[in-house]
């Protein structure tokens, strides 16, 4: 019998933070994980939509495991890892055995998967962006200074939307993903008039 590969499903895209996601009203960004698929050998990076502690039944039954990562990498740091971790999923999978009791599907892992599991959760962990981040745009102008704070009160929409964009590629330009320029912006032009 052959044994399952590891599939490795890179992110695509242009965004530079794929997978930072935050529902206002909620304190802290979405949970992002890399994802074993125990029965078909997939590792993905995903994020996770669930608010609370919901999870899928292939989750629930440990036939995806999931390892958490920071919510803060680029793509290109997150390809990075899924590359690097794979030979660790692959000792994990290699020493996986699936059974079944006719209503459900688990695993059993060999003392040498538990091992690499472990591994693959602290590696997983400790894997750190280089970039500057994700920002809130509140949170980008207390540390940017914001030029055209005069000129607001007077812009159109057209020349606020284009400012806005012009400050999304500048923060992109340093490494950094802002959130809500356009929103902020609309709101300090709103101080300013009233």
């Amino acid at each position: 019998m052959e044994s399952t590969k590891i599939n490795i499903h890179p992110l695509d895209g242009d965004q530079l933070h794929p997978l930072y996601h935050h529902y206002q009203h909620e304190v802290q960004a979405q949970p992002v994980q890399v994802e074993l698929d125990l029965r078909d050998g997939s590792l993905i990076a995903d994020w996770d939509a669930e608010v609370g502690n919901g999870v899928s039944e292939a989750v629930w039954d440990g036939l995806i495991r999931r390892y958490d990562i920071s919510p803060q990498l680029t793509r290109d740091e997150i390809n990075a890892l899924l590359v690097e971790v794979a030979p660790i999923a692959q000792r994990i999978l290699d020493g996986t055995e699936i059974t079944s009791d006719g209503l459900r599907e688990r695993p059993a892992l060999s003392a040498s998967a538990q091992d690499a599991e472990a591994e693959m959760g602290s590696g997983c962990q400790s894997f750190v962006t280089s970039s500057m981040g994700v920002y809130d745009a509140r949170d980008w102008f207390e540390c940017v200074s914001l030029q055209q704070n005069g000129s607001l009160a007077t812009m159109t929409d057209a020349a606020l939307a284009a400012l806005a964009e012009e400050y999304r590629l500048e923060g992109l330009a340093d490494g950094a993903t802002v959130l809500g320029i356009e929103a902020y912006l609309r709101e300090i032009q709103e101080e300013i008039t009233t």
